[in-house]
């Protein structure tokens, strides 16, 4: 099964050699199911998966880091990446007019914050450990952390409330660790700011 998995170009290789640079478990997926990266960090669980996005006409792909924890009740950010052109000015003018967005100037202009507490999004994604975190990445990632109905009005209508991802299978080794590195320095600055409830079961 493997072999053919390969011929389609399905990366288990690549994935089960980040999970051994991550000390993760590597998990292959069966037929054309996808595989998964299981890891803990700090006890939070921490799911790395591929996903296929249904609900989108051009049948995108990502790559996901999903922290399994509870968000406190009133915690709804979200760090999508800034489209350029005029859907970007439509989309960006739109989330204005819900008085949703967030200024963190050191993001520069090639995100869009959204949420309800600006102090907080500046504490976590204006902080230098994730914006050196972030610089490891080469693709902008979007970042979901609870939800609100300003936060949905430009964030994937996924079950999840709380995900890293980035468009693609990731391929690359270093891409890959990249993800789940900033998806922990993420889990540590939410958890020091008194944003996360008690690990599921």
């Amino acid at each position: 099964m493997g072999w053919i998995r390969n011929l389609l170009g399905v990366p288990d290789d690549v994935w089960a050699a980040a999970a051994g640079k991550l000390g993760a478990e590597f998990v292959q997926g069966k037929w054309l199911a996808n595989s998964e990266i299981k890891l803990s960090h700090r006890g939070f669980p921490i799911t790395l998966g591929a996903d296929f996005d249904s609900d989108s006409d051009s049948g995108t792909e990502y790559t996901r880091a999903v922290p399994s924890v509870r968000l406190n009740p009133h915690i709804k950010l979200a760090v999508i990446p800034q489209v350029k052109g005029l859907l970007g000015s439509v989309a960006s003018g739109l989330a204005a007019r819900t008085g949703a967005t967030i200024n963190i100037p050191s993001l520069g202009e090639d995100y869009l914050v959204l949420g309800e507490d600006e102090e907080l999004a500046n504490e976590v994604f204006g902080h230098r450990d994730f914006l050196s975190a972030l610089k490891g990445l080469t693709q902008n990632p979007k970042i979901l952390v609870g939800r609100t109905s300003s936060v949905d009005l430009l964030a994937d209508e996924k079950e999840d409330d709380f995900y890293v991802s980035v468009r693609g299978v990731l391929k690359d080794i270093h891409q890959l660790v990249a993800l789940v590195e900033l998806t922990k320095v993420l889990l540590d600055l939410l958890d020091e700011n008194g944003c996360l409830a008690a690990t599921e079961s």
